[in-house]
C-alpha cells in the first residue's frame, strides 16, 4: 500500500584525444552552459589521466566510439538533460548495464547532480569523484502514456510542467532554491486547476483538486527546489508530491514549508511513496519529464530499481547506503 511519507539541444562528435583502451570515456555536451568555461580543464584533466574525451553528436557516432573502446565508465559532462539523453540512448541500445556512469555537472539546473552530491564541488573534486568514486546502483523511472519514457530525476506536472523552463538565472540568484516556487506563484491568476486521481499498486486511490504534482526519484527540480525533500535515488521507491488548490498566501507558505522540511507539520502538501502509481487528470496535465514537455490525461509511473550504476559523492544527501537500499527493496 502507498504510504504517506514522509521532464538537449542537438549535439558534434570530435575525438579530442583517444588513448586506446582507456577505462574512462568523458562524454561532453558542447552546448552545455559550462562548456566554454570548463573545456580547457576537461581537456587537461583527461590528458593527464589518459581518459578518452568525446563530444556527443545528434547522429550518435559516440556510441560507435564507446563500443570500439569498451571503457568501464562513462562520465557525462553536461546537465541533467544531457545525462538523461545518454541514459535513454544506452537503455534503448541495451547497453545501460555495460557501463558505470559518472556526472560532471555542466548545466544550469543540475538537480540530479544535487541529489548525488556532485553540485557545487570544486572542479578537480568533481572530476575525481565522477571518474574514481565507486559506483552505486541508482533507480530510474519508467513512464507510460501511450508511448514509453525513461527519466532519471523527476516528472513535474500542472504548474510544475508549465514553469520548469521559465526559471531565469536572475531569479535563481535572487531567490535561491525558492525561485522555482515563486515563478509558479507569479502564474497563479492564470493557473488551471486539475481534478486528479491517483491509483497505487495495491488499488488504493486518492482524489484531489490540484495546481500540480511531482513524481520523483531525486529530491530537486527547477534549479534546487526540494520538491521531494526526503527522496533518495536508490530506495526502490517513487516520491509523489501533490500540491492542492489553495490561496496564493497558502501556496507561498507551502513553498517555504517544503524548502525547510516543515511540510509534514503544516499539512499543506500531500506526499506519498510507492513503487507504481497511475495519474489521471481532467483536463490533461502538462508534464515536464526531465525537462522535456508533454501533455497527457493518463500516465503510469513505475520505479526501475538499481537500473544504472552511478558515481555518487560520499556525502550525498539523496543517496542511501547499499545496505539501506537492499533493505528497502526486499519484498
Amino acid at each position: 500500500m502507498a504510504k504517506p511519507s514522509k521532464l538537449v539541444p542537438p549535439l558534434l562528435i570530435v575525438a579530442i584525444r583517444i588513448p586506446m583502451n582507456s577505462s574512462v570515456s568523458i562524454l561532453c555536451n558542447p552546448h552545455a552552459s559550462g562548456w566554454d568555461r570548463c573545456r580547457d580543464d576537461l581537456e587537461r584533466s583527461a590528458s593527464e589521466r589518459g581518459h578518452d574525451l568525446v563530444k556527443l553528436d545528434p547522429d550518435d557516432h559516440w556510441l560507435d566510439q564507446i563500443r570500439n573502446n569498451s571503457p568501464q565508465r562513462l562520465c557525462i559532462f553536461g546537465g541533467d538533460g544531457t545525462l538523461s539523453k545518454v541514459v535513454q540512448k544506452l537503455d534503448h541500445e541495451k547497453m545501460l548495464d555495460r557501463f558505470e556512469l559518472g556526472l560532471i555537472p555542466g548545466g544550469t539546473g543540475n538537480d540530479f547532480a544535487r541529489s548525488i552530491g556532485m553540485h557545487g564541488l570544486p572542479w578537480r573534486d568533481a572530476y575525481a569523484t565522477a571518474t574514481e568514486q565507486p559506483a552505486t546502483p541508482i533507480d530510474l523511472i519508467d513512464i507510460r502514456n501511450g508511448s514509453a519514457h525513461l527519466i532519471i530525476n523527476a516528472a513535474t506536472a500542472g504548474f510544475g510542467g508549465l514553469v520548469s523552463g521559465e526559471v531565469s538565472s536572475a531569479d535563481k540568484q535572487r531567490w535561491g532554491s525558492m525561485a522555482y516556487w515563486i515563478t509558479a506563484v507569479t502564474h497563479l491568476t492564470s493557473l488551471p486547476k486539475y481534478s486528479l486521481e491517483l491509483t497505487f499498486q495495491d488499488d488504493t486511490q486518492a482524489k484531489f483538486e490540484v495546481f500540480g504534482l511531482a513524481v520523483a526519484s531525486g529530491r530537486y527540480v527547477g534549479g534546487g527546489f526540494p520538491v521531494a525533500p526526503e527522496a533518495t535515488v536508490n530506495d526502490g521507491l517513487l516520491d509523489v508530491t501533490v500540491v492542492p488548490v489553495m490561496p496564493v498566501s497558502e501556496l507561498l507558505a507551502a513553498g517555504v514549508d517544503t524548502t525547510f522540511g516543515w511540510y509534514h507539520e503544516s499539512g499543506r502538501i500531500a506526499t506519498f511513496t510507492a513503487r507504481w502509481v497511475r495519474v489521471e487528470s481532467t483536463p490533461p496535465l502538462p508534464y515536464s519529464l526531465d525537462g522535456e514537455t508533454e501533455q497527457s490525461d493518463g500516465v503510469e509511473f513505475s520505479v526501475r530499481p538499481a537500473a544504472m550504476r552511478v558515481a555518487c559523492h560520499s556525502e550525498a544527501v539523496g543517496v542511501q547506503s547499499p545496505g539501506a537500499f537492499q533493505t528497502a527493496t526486499q519484498p
